[in-house]
Protein backbone atom coordinates (compact mmCIF):
# COMPACT_ATOMS: atom_id res chain seq x y z
CA UNK A 1 0.00 0.00 0.00
CA UNK A 2 2.87 2.39 0.50
CA UNK A 3 6.41 2.09 -0.43
CA UNK A 4 9.34 3.96 1.32
CA UNK A 5 11.95 6.01 -0.76
CA UNK A 6 14.91 7.94 -0.16
CA UNK A 7 15.14 9.88 -2.91
CA UNK A 8 13.18 11.40 -6.28
CA UNK A 9 15.12 8.90 -8.86
CA UNK A 10 14.13 6.32 -6.50
CA UNK A 11 10.85 7.28 -6.64
CA UNK A 12 11.01 7.12 -10.16
CA UNK A 13 12.48 3.53 -10.59
CA UNK A 14 9.44 2.08 -8.09
CA UNK A 15 7.06 4.12 -10.32
CA UNK A 16 8.54 3.06 -13.42
CA UNK A 17 9.63 -0.67 -12.89
CA UNK A 18 7.38 -1.99 -9.80
CA UNK A 19 3.69 -1.12 -10.84
CA UNK A 20 3.24 1.53 -8.19
CA UNK A 21 1.15 4.57 -8.55
CA UNK A 22 2.97 7.48 -7.83
CA UNK A 23 0.56 8.10 -4.48
CA UNK A 24 1.47 4.80 -3.09
CA UNK A 25 5.34 6.09 -3.09
CA UNK A 26 6.63 8.09 -0.44
CA UNK A 27 9.73 10.27 -0.19
CA UNK A 28 10.69 10.16 3.13
CA UNK A 29 14.10 8.26 3.54
CA UNK A 30 14.68 4.93 5.69
CA UNK A 31 13.55 4.43 9.05
CA UNK A 32 16.48 2.63 9.67
CA UNK A 33 18.66 5.27 9.24
CA UNK A 34 17.44 7.37 12.51
CA UNK A 35 19.86 5.08 14.60
CA UNK A 36 22.76 5.57 12.26
CA UNK A 37 25.46 7.88 14.03
CA UNK A 38 29.47 8.09 13.77
CA UNK A 39 31.25 6.16 15.81
CA UNK A 40 34.35 5.91 13.93
CA UNK A 41 36.13 8.47 15.44
CA UNK A 42 38.60 6.20 17.77
CA UNK A 43 38.10 3.37 15.51
CA UNK A 44 41.06 2.28 12.42
CA UNK A 45 38.46 0.11 10.72
CA UNK A 46 37.61 -1.15 6.83
CA UNK A 47 34.35 -3.29 6.47
CA UNK A 48 34.03 -5.06 3.89
CA UNK A 49 30.62 -6.38 3.00
CA UNK A 50 30.11 -8.23 -0.73
CA UNK A 51 26.61 -9.08 -1.51
CA UNK A 52 25.38 -12.94 -2.68
CA UNK A 53 25.16 -14.16 -6.08
CA UNK A 54 21.73 -16.07 -7.09
CA UNK A 55 24.08 -18.57 -9.64
CA UNK A 56 26.06 -19.62 -6.05
CA UNK A 57 22.60 -20.37 -3.83
CA UNK A 58 23.09 -23.73 -2.07
CA UNK A 59 25.80 -24.95 -4.30
CA UNK A 60 28.24 -27.47 -2.96
CA UNK A 61 31.35 -26.24 -1.34
CA UNK A 62 33.64 -27.15 -3.96
CA UNK A 63 31.70 -25.75 -6.66
CA UNK A 64 31.66 -22.61 -4.16
CA UNK A 65 35.09 -22.31 -3.32
CA UNK A 66 35.44 -22.90 -7.53
CA UNK A 67 34.11 -19.90 -8.53
CA UNK A 68 35.28 -16.45 -9.27
CA UNK A 69 33.80 -15.00 -6.14
CA UNK A 70 35.36 -17.24 -3.54
CA UNK A 71 38.71 -16.80 -5.18
CA UNK A 72 38.73 -13.00 -5.69
CA UNK A 73 37.77 -12.34 -2.23
CA UNK A 74 40.68 -15.26 -0.70
CA UNK A 75 43.26 -13.35 -3.31
CA UNK A 76 42.09 -10.14 -1.21
CA UNK A 77 41.70 -11.73 2.30
CA UNK A 78 44.85 -13.02 1.52
CA UNK A 79 47.04 -10.52 -0.18
CA UNK A 80 50.86 -9.81 0.98
CA UNK A 81 50.10 -6.29 -0.25
CA UNK A 82 47.01 -5.95 2.19
CA UNK A 83 48.56 -7.33 4.96
CA UNK A 84 51.75 -5.12 4.95
CA UNK A 85 49.43 -1.91 4.09
CA UNK A 86 46.93 -2.67 7.21
CA UNK A 87 50.13 -3.17 9.59
CA UNK A 88 52.17 0.34 7.98
CA UNK A 89 49.27 2.08 9.21
CA UNK A 90 47.78 0.27 12.10
CA UNK A 91 44.07 -0.77 10.90
CA UNK A 92 41.98 -3.79 10.90
CA UNK A 93 39.61 -5.26 8.36
CA UNK A 94 36.05 -6.89 9.02
CA UNK A 95 34.89 -8.86 6.58
CA UNK A 96 31.30 -9.61 6.73
CA UNK A 97 29.45 -12.44 4.21
CA UNK A 98 26.01 -12.06 3.61
CA UNK A 99 23.19 -14.57 5.28
CA UNK A 100 22.98 -16.11 1.98
CA UNK A 101 26.19 -17.45 2.24
CA UNK A 102 26.46 -18.07 5.74
CA UNK A 103 26.97 -21.87 5.37
CA UNK A 104 30.14 -21.02 3.17
CA UNK A 105 31.86 -19.12 5.90
CA UNK A 106 34.18 -22.31 7.03
CA UNK A 107 35.61 -22.09 3.77
CA UNK A 108 37.12 -18.72 3.89
CA UNK A 109 40.14 -18.45 5.49
CA UNK A 110 43.25 -15.83 6.45
CA UNK A 111 47.02 -15.49 6.93
CA UNK A 112 47.16 -12.01 8.35
CA UNK A 113 45.99 -11.11 12.15
CA UNK A 114 44.38 -7.51 11.26
CA UNK A 115 41.56 -9.08 9.61
CA UNK A 116 38.51 -10.86 11.20
CA UNK A 117 36.35 -12.81 9.17
CA UNK A 118 32.51 -12.28 11.22
CA UNK A 119 29.74 -14.75 10.71
CA UNK A 120 26.33 -13.17 9.89
CA UNK A 121 24.42 -12.40 12.84
CA UNK A 122 27.97 -12.62 15.45
CA UNK A 123 27.41 -8.71 15.78
CA UNK A 124 25.07 -6.41 14.29
CA UNK A 125 25.67 -5.24 10.85
CA UNK A 126 24.83 -1.74 11.31
CA UNK A 127 27.28 -1.34 14.62
CA UNK A 128 30.12 -2.15 12.03
CA UNK A 129 28.62 0.19 9.50
CA UNK A 130 29.04 3.10 12.03
CA UNK A 131 32.67 2.08 13.54
CA UNK A 132 33.98 1.78 10.37
CA UNK A 133 36.13 4.21 8.82
CA UNK A 134 35.12 3.35 4.99
CA UNK A 135 33.46 0.54 3.01
CA UNK A 136 34.46 -2.14 0.25
CA UNK A 137 31.34 -3.59 -1.57
CA UNK A 138 30.49 -5.09 -4.24
CA UNK A 139 26.69 -4.23 -4.92
CA UNK A 140 25.09 -4.63 -1.77
CA UNK A 141 22.73 -2.33 -0.31
CA UNK A 142 24.50 -1.65 2.65
CA UNK A 143 26.29 1.10 0.67
CA UNK A 144 23.73 3.96 1.53
CA UNK A 145 23.98 3.39 4.78
CA UNK A 146 27.61 4.11 4.99
CA UNK A 147 27.58 7.17 2.62
CA UNK A 148 24.43 8.19 4.52
CA UNK A 149 26.68 8.68 7.50
CA UNK A 150 29.29 10.65 5.06
CA UNK A 151 31.81 7.86 4.55
CA UNK A 152 33.64 6.65 1.49
CA UNK A 153 32.97 3.56 -0.72
CA UNK A 154 34.89 1.62 -2.78
CA UNK A 155 33.31 -0.80 -5.63
CA UNK A 156 35.08 -3.84 -5.95
CA UNK A 157 33.17 -5.08 -8.69
CA UNK A 158 35.10 -8.19 -10.72
CA UNK A 159 31.81 -10.02 -12.28
CA UNK A 160 29.80 -7.37 -13.58
CA UNK A 161 28.62 -8.60 -16.77
CA UNK A 162 27.50 -11.75 -15.03
CA UNK A 163 26.24 -9.89 -12.40
CA UNK A 164 24.04 -7.66 -14.63
CA UNK A 165 22.86 -10.99 -16.33
CA UNK A 166 21.40 -12.60 -13.54
CA UNK A 167 20.74 -9.78 -11.29
CA UNK A 168 20.07 -6.60 -13.28
CA UNK A 169 20.45 -3.22 -11.89
CA UNK A 170 18.49 -0.40 -12.05
CA UNK A 171 21.05 2.48 -11.40
CA UNK A 172 24.46 2.73 -14.41
CA UNK A 173 27.43 1.11 -12.72
CA UNK A 174 29.66 3.29 -14.63
CA UNK A 175 28.18 6.63 -13.75
CA UNK A 176 26.00 6.78 -11.09
CA UNK A 177 27.97 4.93 -8.09
CA UNK A 178 29.00 7.84 -5.74
CA UNK A 179 32.60 5.92 -4.88
CA UNK A 180 35.63 4.85 -6.88
CA UNK A 181 35.35 1.17 -8.96
CA UNK A 182 37.13 -0.68 -9.57
CA UNK A 183 37.43 -4.75 -11.35
CA UNK A 184 41.22 -5.11 -10.43
CA UNK A 185 42.79 -6.07 -6.28
CA UNK A 186 45.82 -4.15 -7.36
CA UNK A 187 43.67 -0.77 -8.12
CA UNK A 188 41.54 -1.79 -4.96
CA UNK A 189 44.78 -1.61 -2.49
CA UNK A 190 46.03 1.51 -4.15
CA UNK A 191 42.66 3.30 -3.80
CA UNK A 192 42.62 1.92 0.14
CA UNK A 193 46.17 3.10 0.91
CA UNK A 194 44.96 6.71 -0.64
CA UNK A 195 42.16 7.06 1.47
CA UNK A 196 43.93 5.34 4.61
CA UNK A 197 46.76 8.24 3.81
CA UNK A 198 43.93 11.06 3.52
CA UNK A 199 42.56 9.95 7.04
CA UNK A 200 39.52 8.57 5.40
CA UNK A 201 38.28 11.77 3.94
CA UNK A 202 35.39 11.37 1.18
CA UNK A 203 36.15 13.11 -1.89
CA UNK A 204 34.88 16.23 -3.20
CA UNK A 205 32.90 14.95 -6.43
CA UNK A 206 31.62 12.29 -3.88
CA UNK A 207 30.10 14.58 -1.61
CA UNK A 208 28.70 16.80 -3.90
CA UNK A 209 26.56 13.29 -4.60
CA UNK A 210 25.60 12.91 -1.25
CA UNK A 211 23.62 16.08 -1.13
CA UNK A 212 21.56 14.61 -4.49
CA UNK A 213 21.27 10.62 -3.53
CA UNK A 214 19.61 11.70 -0.31
CA UNK A 215 16.01 13.75 0.07
CA UNK A 216 16.46 14.57 3.58
CA UNK A 217 20.16 14.05 5.89
CA UNK A 218 18.99 13.83 9.41
CA UNK A 219 17.28 11.47 12.40
CA UNK A 220 13.46 12.30 11.28
CA UNK A 221 12.50 9.52 8.67
CA UNK A 222 10.59 7.34 11.12
CA UNK A 223 8.45 10.99 11.68
CA UNK A 224 8.22 11.36 8.29
CA UNK A 225 7.30 7.69 7.18
CA UNK A 226 4.45 7.53 10.39
CA UNK A 227 3.49 11.27 8.73
CA UNK A 228 2.36 9.58 5.62
CA UNK A 229 0.61 6.83 6.99
CA UNK A 230 -1.26 9.28 9.00
CA UNK A 231 -2.31 11.24 5.99
CA UNK A 232 -3.77 7.77 4.41
CA UNK A 233 -5.55 7.43 8.34
CA UNK A 234 -4.95 3.94 8.47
Amino acid sequence: DLFITSNDQEKDIIYNYFGYKRKQIAVTGLCRWDVLEDKSENSREILVVPTWRSWLEDVDDDVFMESDYYKNYMKLLNSKELEEMLEKYDVKLNFYLHTKFKEYMSDFHISGNRIRLIPFGEEPLNELMMKCKLLITDYSSVCWDVFYQGKPVIFYQFDTEQYLISHGSYIDFDTDLFGDRTKEIPELLELLEEYICTDFKLKDQYAVMRESCYKYIDNDNSRRICEEIKKRKW
